[in-house]
């Protein structure tokens, strides 16, 4: 957790859910690496194209997997989510 954004850790045997499990398996989205919960079942995380992660933020709607640039780069997301900078 950064202040008020919750950041899914690595790989952890004590948090419910971690990165690892969250991006494979029955979960995995293809081309999005989910990073952050929004708490309604939407996620923040980075969109991959050939391997590689886009460096801006997306807010990813699991109703319609429809995928929206929020933050330009990470610093930026975790400002404003984890801050409420803006």
């Amino acid at each position: 957790m950064f202040l008020f954004v919750d950041l899914l850790p690595i790989k952890s045997s004590d948090a419910p859910e971690d990165l690892l499990s969250r991006n494979t398996g029955e979960w995995h989205t293809p081309d999005f690496v989910a990073i952050s919960p929004v708490g309604t079942g939407d996620w923040w995380g980075f969109i991959v194209n050939n391997g590689r992660c886009f460096p801006g933020v997306y807010f990813w709607r699991h109703d319609d997997d429809d995928r929206e640039l929020t933050y330009d780069d990470f610093y930026t997301f975790l400002a404003n989510q984890g801050l409420k900078a803006a």
